[in-house]
């Protein structure tokens, strides 16, 4: 509201002043300087012409440079929401086209964005640079106008929808403040009246909307099942496979095939050292041989002593003694060399690995396996250890050809988990491969995907963090 005080009496003239009021209805400019008319008149032609214009970018261009002019501005931003909520530099006085790739630009929009995180964007906001700059701007130090006043453009409801950037070198003063206040008042009827009040209503609400409908998505996507998967390191093994173990307590002499070689049955595999084994038979035979003649000589005398005939039945006891004993050092000469018992593959790791070794009886040397009948053997980690039944399907990536995985079910699954190799507590799952597929060779690694029931996708990303809090506090 303008309003220009009452000229007094011709006989008393006043000297003129200049005077800002403002009461509840709104600010209120009292001219009674020489120049007062002039202004009062500039301001109404200015909110005239607002009101008259029929194109928004009219609009904006008249903002720029009459703001510039009446509020005593060096320079003056006009910025707009965006679809995406955010203000954007729309117009800049005394340029036509605005870049807004230039670093000006940029940094006069981080500058409102501060402003509106710190202090709001809803009321007349006056600071001087550095505020609201970070360290790293060069235009907080270069930009000459030091004090800005930031001038909202609102609707009735309160909605910001644009505003207005002026800057200058001086302070900025109360009738400067209320005259921008002023025309920033006309300037957003004039622009809901152009736009409409439900669109300038709906660009400054989209940011909200956006991201209260991205809350939703992602709160329903939490919602969906999806299955429960699981990596795990995994290897191709033989199934059904014969194993070759050690038969004695041993050193292993030489070993005759070459891993994943053939053999057939009968092959030699690999020997023993027999020295002692073939000294302790030497041994045990010549003892035999001493037994026989013992027996004999009691034979003998058995007829005409009576004394002899009661040591023969100590000497027949003897000689079986030493026939057995001779029986079982053969039975272990004739283990220190191993033969294939069935045909297939010796699978087992380097040879010279094994050539002097120490081995117990029972150790396992070497498996002979048939090609065509391999599975996958899986080391589930307690860690990850998900829900399987019989027949939860696998997914196989082999480290020589991972682009194409291999589809296995899973037959059966360790209920207790064991320390593996590797160090880690592990269950072991062992899984079929499916038929319509290249087989791949027996000793071949990778890593296998091993999917469970279906569960929510929030608890399929968190599974981890839930199962830590349950352990770590009970809850």
């Amino acid at each position: 509201m303008v309003e220009t005080s009452n000229r007094a009496p011709a006989s008393a003239p006043e000297k003129p002043q200049v005077r800002v009021a403002a009461n509840n209805t709104g600010p209120k400019l009292e001219a009674v300087g020489p120049n007062s008319n002039s202004a009062l008149l500039t301001l109404l032609r200015v909110e005239a012409e607002a009101r008259s214009l029929d194109d928004p970018r009219k609009l904006v261009h008249l903002i720029t440079n009459e703001t510039r002019k009446l509020a005593r501005a060096r320079q003056v931003f006009v910025l707009k929401r965006s679809r995406a909520g955010s203000l954007v530099v729309e117009a800049v006085s005394s340029i036509d086209v605005v870049d807004r790739n230039t670093p000006l630009v940029r940094w006069i929009e981080r500058l409102v964005k501060r402003l509106g995180d710190d202090s709001g964007l809803d009321a007349l906001r006056e600071f001087s640079l550095p505020a609201y700059c970070d360290d790293r701007d060069e235009e907080a130090n270069t930009y000459p106008f030091r004090n800005f006043l930031w001038v909202p453009l609102q609707l009735r409801d309160g909605t910001v929808f644009a505003g207005i950037l002026a800057a200058r070198e001086q302070v900025w003063l109360d009738a400067d403040n209320i005259v921008a206040k002023r025309l920033a008042g006309c300037f957003a009827h004039a622009w809901s009246a152009l736009t409409g009040t439900r669109a300038l209503s709906r660009a400054g609400a989209r940011k909200k909307y956006l991201a209260l409908t991205a809350a939703m998505l992602v709160i329903a996507l939490m919602a969906l099942p999806v299955p429960m998967t699981a990596l795990a390191p995994a290897e191709i093994v033989p199934r059904d496979a014969f194993v070759v173990a050690a038969p004695i307590d041993g050193t292993v002499r030489q070993v005759r095939v070459q891993p994943n070689s053939k053999v057939k049955q009968g092959d030699a595999l690999l020997s023993m050292e027999d020295v002692r084994l073939r000294n302790e038979l030497i041994i045990a035979e010549n003892q035999v041989i001493v037994a026989e003649a013992k027996l004999k000589r009691s034979s003998q005398a058995a007829f005409a002593d009576a004394e002899a005939r009661r040591e023969l039945r100590l000497a027949m006891s003897e000689l079986q003694l030493r026939k057995a004993e001779r029986d079982y050092a053969r039975d272990l000469m004739a283990k220190t060399s191993i033969t294939a018992e069935r045909t297939g593959l010796a699978v087992f790791g380097s040879a010279k690995d094994w050539i002097g070794r120490p081995v117990k009886t029972g150790e396992k040397i070497m498996e002979i396996a048939d090609p065509g009948k391999i599975e996958v053997r899986i080391d589930l980690a307690v860690k990850d250890a998900i829900v399987l039944a019989n027949g939860a399907p696998v997914k196989l990536f082999l480290d020589a050809d991972p682009l194409n995985p291999i589809s296995a079910t899973v037959t059966q699954a360790s209920h207790e988990a064991k320390e593996v190799a590797s160090g880690v507590l592990s269950y072991r799952l062992t899984g079929d491969l499916a038929a319509d597929q290249p087989l791949p060779r027996i000793g071949a690694r990778g890593t296998a995907q091993v999917s469970g029931q279906d569960a929510a996708l929030f608890f399929y990303l968190f599974r981890r963090p839930i199962s830590f809090l349950r352990q770590r506090f009970g809850f």
